[in-house]
């Protein structure tokens, strides 16, 4: 299978994933679930689904002329790399816990930060695929952008785990945890994907190693965006998804929430210096009482109150009687 082949392939199953997204869309539209989340999710897949149609143009040109489009090939990228930057940053978001435990986002310039620095990388890989040898069969991440994107990827991958690990201690409700479980499980995943096959294309041939990662890579895409809505069962959608019960506040550090900081009580005077007078005793610190032998006498005496009562009562009421009579007399 050629590239342009791969492209016919991609531009199906993104064509076929809209149909899938509209009914996820629609339900959650119906819910009133919808988040800005969801937005650049669908913005990301949309990019995604424009890069694959117009590289199969450029791919389809290529078969005829053997050059194929150069516009449909740099908007093709350019798309395709605007994608990737979105679905990043909306992973980050998720292991944040924006709008999923909180509607307050902490530390918004690293994202900011990221972007930048990706922007760079992508831009180095973009010169460095364009200005080669055209004879050259070396593969993209061969070179020195690619093996700095590489170590980019396990970086954000470190990233993204500390901070769903900080949202995961935070966050108390049992459904959105099991959420964030499963999601950091897929989404490492999806984070060594590129390492994993940048390893195993050492054992393609070199003529095989462009298609090969071409069309691996993309469904692999692909595929992390079907995942999505399928990480919780649709009976816990409302709960995973709705923002009526997020907290108000900023995500701290795991450090702070692990930190137990302890009260200041300020001890009365009878048990700092000795009794003061007409006051209670002083604690005793070093009582050895046992506790269940001191339950049995309180609930004795406590029976023993309440016998007393009882017979006080039946001893005033003859009494009572008694001095009725006199008064009728």
């Amino acid at each position: 299978m050629g590239l342009y082949e791969i492209s016919i392939f991609l531009v199906t199953m993104y064509s076929l994933g809209v149909v899938l997204l509209i009914a996820v869309m629609r339900y959650f539209f119906v819910n009133s679930l919808m988040h800005e989340l969801h937005w650049l999710l669908i913005v990301s897949y949309f990019c995604y689904w424009l890069a694959a149609v117009l590289m199969c143009v450029h791919w389809s040109r290529y078969l005829l002329d053997g050059t194929g489009n150069p516009g449909c090939e740099i908007f093709g990228r350019c798309f395709e790399v605007v994608g990737y930057l979105i679905f990043i940053n909306s992973l980050l978001l998720i292991a944040r816990g924006w709008t999923i435990t909180t509607s307050k986002l902490s530390r918004k310039t690293e994202n900011m930060f990221f972007t930048c620095v990706l922007v760079c990388i992508y831009v180095g890989l973009f010169f460095s695929d364009t200005l080669r040898d055209p004879a050259d069969s070396t593969y993209l991440y061969d070179s020195w952008a690619g093996y700095l994107f590489i170590a980019m990827n396990l970086f954000l991958m470190i990233t993204f785990l500390l901070l769903i690990r900080r949202t995961y201690i935070f966050e108390k409700r049992v459904i959105k945890r099991n959420f964030y479980r499963r999601f950091a499980f897929v989404y490492t995943l999806w984070f060594l994907q590129v390492p994993i096959l940048v390893i195993i294309s050492r054992s393609i041939p070199h003529y095989y190693r462009s298609k090969t990662l071409y069309g691996t890579e993309r469904c692999f895409q692909l595929l992390a965006f079907m995942l999505i809505p399928m990480l919780q069962k649709p009976k816990n959608s409302f709960e995973v998804y709705s923002a009526s019960d997020n907290y108000d506040a900023r995500i701290p550090s795991v450090a702070r929430q692990l930190r137990v900081q302890p009260m200041a009580i300020e001890l009365p005077q009878s048990q700092v210096s000795g009794s003061l007078p007409g006051a209670p005793p002083p604690v005793n610190r070093n009582m050895t009482t046992n506790i269940e032998e001191a339950n049995r006498r309180i609930v004795n005496l406590q029976q023993q109150l309440q016998q007393e009562n009882i017979s006080a009562r039946n001893n005033d009421a003859p009494t009572t009687s008694r001095g009725e009579g006199i008064i009728e007399s």
